[in-house]
Order: structure tokens, then sequence, then C-alpha cells
């Protein structure tokens, strides 16, 4: 299961699935606990209609990577692109549809890795059909020590610069990068991912929604 931890200003270190990565703060899951609102909480806003939605582009390289082990199977909880794989984004399709429900303050981070094969460059997009529900959440200056976001705080696309063969920081599988998500409700999701500026490619996943069929 993708791990849920709470996200302090002082963490030192980001948590990632089976390794610990040394680099700044992530997004992290609040925890699943109990399913309802507190009293007296106003009706959380439609996924589809938020407030902002997010409009941003995000650059990371190899200056500010991260590094750590990934455990034994990481591959096969991936969702992968090309050369691009988010380590654990498979999982969250089988997740409570109540994890990703609206909270006092917004909506949960998912934590993904994103590992990005050395040397290359990969676009990811937020089309924009989906950004008032699914944000990209991988710029370091976007994560919150609530963990809680609205899709307007992340970014519609990021870029990854991924460090050059044999300069790639200690590792596994490529250029670590940590990030996540901002999901507003559980949903089908999909990303464009371009590839050193060629062809874009559609790439389906899903948040608490099971399986997606490429046009859910």
């Amino acid at each position: 299961m993708p791990r849920r931890v709470a996200l302090g200003a002082g963490l030192a270190a980001l948590i990632v699935l089976a390794g610990s990565c040394t680099g700044s703060n992530a997004p992290a899951r609040v925890s699943a606990g109990a399913t309802s609102e507190p009293p007296g909480t106003s009706p959380a806003p439609t996924p589809s209609t938020p407030p902002t939605t997010a409009a941003t582009v995000a650059l990371r390289d190899c200056a500010d990577a991260v590094h750590g082990s990934l455990g034994s199977g990481w591959r096969t909880s991936s969702v992968s692109a090309g050369p691009i794989a988010f380590v654990g984004l498979a999982e969250y399709r089988n997740e409570a549809p109540g994890n990703f429900r609206h909270r006092p303050g917004g909506w949960g981070g998912a934590k993904v890795l994103a590992v990005v094969t050395a040397g290359r460059t990969v676009t990811v997009t937020v089309p924009d059909a989906e950004a008032g529900r699914l944000a990209l959440l991988y710029s370091v200056t976007s994560f919150h020590d609530s963990g809680l976001y609205r899709p307007g705080d992340g970014e519609r696309s990021v870029t990854f610069r991924a460090c050059p063969p044999g300069q790639t920081a200690a590792g596994e599988g490529g250029t670590q990068f940590n990030g996540g998500f901002v999901v507003a409700g559980a949903q089908c999701a999909t990303l464009d991912v371009t590839t050193d500026g060629g062809p874009a490619r559609h790439v389906r996943f899903a948040f608490g929604r099971g399986a997606c069929s490429s046009g859910a």
C-alpha cells in the first residue's frame, strides 16, 4: 500500500515507499482515519469546479534530485511512460474512495516518487479537462506543512531533467524526484507525457476507482 505520513515543518528526510530519500519535504497523504467531516463543517467544494486550478510549470533537475532504496519489485507498483516511472502510483487505484475526500482546508496530497532514466528529459502535463480535480505537486516550493491542498496549489506541467549518465545521485533505476499529486476526490486520471521533445503519450491511472478504461 502507498505509505501515508504526517508532514511537519521539521521533517528532515522524505520517506518514500520502502526507502528514505534525502531532500526537501514531500506531499504526504493525511491518515485515512474516520471518514466523516467534523460537525459544523461546510460542504466540500465540488472537485470539478474548485476556486482555482493549477497553472504553473515547474522544473526539476539533477541539482534537486533525491535518492534512496526503492525496495524490491518497485517497478510492478509503478505507472511508467517511456523513461519515467511513478513509483507506487499503480497501488492508489485500490485505495478506499473515502481516502481522497475533501477535508477542512483542502484535499490530501498523494505522495509519488518520480524516477527518470539517466540523461533523459521528460515533461508531464495534466490535461485541461482534468485541471480542476488533479494537479502535479513536484515543485518544492508548493509543499504544505498541513498536507492539504487545492488543485490550484500544484502545477499543470513539470519538466524532469535527469542527471547525465555516470552522474546520477546514489539510488536505483535513475534520477529520483520527490513529490506527488493533488487529488480532488477519487477519480480516473490522465497525464500527457513527452520525452526529449517528442510526441505526447497518454498515461491512464486511478485514485480509489480500481481499474480505469482508456476512456473512463
